[in-house]
């Protein structure tokens, strides 16, 4: 599911919908400093009033954001993953269908990924979500099945190793293709590269 298909399903007022959206429209294009409330308030066909209705800061709309983002970016990571497959099936899995989440997303996933750089607040919130939040729990449910999976996993890694050795290739490839848009020659070949380098990252070295 898409972000955008979440928040048409949500249970929400629709101007704060529109609200919603165009400021991801417009923070994804501009960053959060260079966009104004009422430039946001101009593209969602609403008046600032109504925004500030729904929202008492930009602050407040950028986590709200965040907070509406998470479910369907969490449900992606662990959808598919089971006992059933071997590790570099479910590395596959995990490559091939995240990316393909990412280019859905590519506004939210820029967002996250230009504010993750350089706003402290947002980097502060972002990582207080992960550690106390609801994808804490499905983080370590699936470092459970990966490292059963295959006998050479590196049981030595934490949990947060994992998720940085599985979504850091993921970010810069995304952010090579999206942000910094040098083309990819062959899309399939460099996803499959990058589930070699994962997987060599998650075994023991003998």
């Amino acid at each position: 599911m898409s972000y955008t298909e979440y928040l048409s399903e949500a249970n929400m007022p629709a101007g704060k919908k529109k609200i919603i959206l165009a400021a991801i429209d417009l923070f994804s294009k501009k960053g959060f400093h260079g966009t104004s409330t009422a430039k946001i308030a101009e593209t969602a066909g609403m008046s600032q009033a109504t925004l500030f209705k729904y929202f008492k800061t930009k602050d407040d709309l950028l986590n709200s954001i965040i907070s509406a983002g998470f479910p369907p970016i969490l449900a992606s990571f662990v959808a598919g993953i089971n006992q059933e497959k071997n590790l570099e099936d479910m590395i596959h899995l995990l490559v091939f269908n995240r990316f393909e989440f990412m280019k859905k997303n590519q506004k939210l996933v820029r967002i996250f990924f230009q504010e993750f750089i350089i706003n402290k607040e947002f980097n502060s919130n972002l990582k207080n979500m992960i550690k106390n939040g609801p994808i804490n729990p499905k983080l370590k449910k699936l470092y459970l099945i990966l490292s059963k999976s295959d006998k050479h996993f590196n049981n030595n890694l934490s949990i947060t190793q994992v998720f940085r050795i599985i979504m850091g290739p993921l970010f810069a490839y995304f952010s090579q293709c999206f942000i910094f848009y040098i083309e990819s020659e062959n899309e399939e070949e460099d996803l499959l590269l990058i589930e070699k380098q994962i997987y060599q990252s998650l075994i023991k070295n003998n």
